[in-house]
């Protein structure tokens, strides 16, 4: 009977699949277009030294963070030389690198391995809203989810140490707004997709005619489909899929509409530490330069 048990439990896992070591498992969503589950890091990238197993404690190679793409990438082609993405506490978020090279981090980890896109993060996002210790009333649509790290409170990053930080990184707050793990609905934690810093999603946006004030946070209630592409989007690319009515006040997050400054833009998500109320599991800026790498912007990847 045991070993029945056990090669049930075996083939179980072969069928089902493990998560990399670091990574979580996320439930399908057939709506978004998600048909199996996928795993996600946990935490957002740090910078790990493949060949010393070091972990850039800064995210970036110097505390400014103004030289992009300061790492050279880790590919096992070319040996054991640079960085690789890694999914753990320690350090700080892996900023300072653009769109393209963020991606091929991603890509370089293997096989199945890439950048979390728009579909990804929507799964997550509509998952964490269905969950009812997410809310403050510890029941779904109950008082106001949680939205990370952003009340500028410290004025920077954190590491993943604690998951409610008060004045500075190592405090330990208790403000269920500051909250930056949420849980999804198989159990599984992850950190950070609100708040801390905004992360780089796959989805490259072509710019139409603008209908919406630039430089201003929208709620997404309010928000036209066709706001930054001239033609209809899905508004299951942006916003919650059962509660499209929901807003800021559920801290949700909002829309940050600015003229881009290319043709061509790409979204981040999640929004950064100092943007309060404007910060939460859908907030959405799709102005952003791929060619932009700065130190509020960090990634994600996923294992399909």
């Amino acid at each position: 009977m045991k070993k029945i048990i056990f090669l049930f439990l075996f083939f179980s896992q072969l069928v089902l699949g493990k998560c990399p070591d670091g990574f979580v498992k996320v439930p399908a969503n057939k709506k978004l277009l998600v048909n199996k589950p996928f795993c996600v890091m946990k935490f957002s990238a740090k910078a790990e030294s493949f060949k010393e197993k070091r972990i850039e404690m800064l995210g970036c190679s110097q505390m400014d963070c103004k030289k992009k793409n300061w790492a050279r990438l880790y590919d096992e082609k070319t040996g054991g030389e640079g960085y690789r993405p890694i999914s753990v506490p320690q350090g700080l978020p892996w900023r300072a690198i653009d769109f393209e090279t963020a991606k091929k981090a991603c890509s370089n980890l293997g096989k199945g391995y890439a950048l979390i896109n728009n579909y990804e993060w929507m799964t997550i996002a509509n998952n964490i809203e269905g969950v009812d210790e997410n809310w403050s009333g510890n029941k779904v649509g109950v008082g106001f989810l949680n939205r990370g790290h952003s009340d500028g409170s410290p004025d920077h990053p954190c590491d993943s140490s604690l998951e409610n930080i008060d004045k500075d990184c190592s405090t330990q707050g208790k403000d269920f707004h500051q909250k930056r793990t949420h849980k999804l609905s198989n159990g599984e934690i992850i950190w950070d997709i609100a708040g801390n810093t905004w992360e780089w999603v796959d989805w490259k946006v072509s710019f139409g005619k603008k209908a919406a004030p630039a430089d201003a946070w929208v709620e997404f209630s309010r928000l036209r489909p066709e706001i930054e592409t001239g033609k209809k989007m899905n508004k299951n690319m942006f916003t919650s899929l059962n509660n499209p009515h929901y807003s800021s006040r559920q801290n949700i997050g909002k829309y940050w509409s600015e003229s881009p400054k290319t043709s061509e833009s790409v979204a981040i998500r999640g929004a950064r530490w100092r943007h309060n109320q404007d910060s939460g599991i859908y907030a959405l800026d799709l102005s952003v330069d791929p060619k932009l790498g700065g130190k509020t912007i960090a990634f994600r990847c996923v294992k399909r």
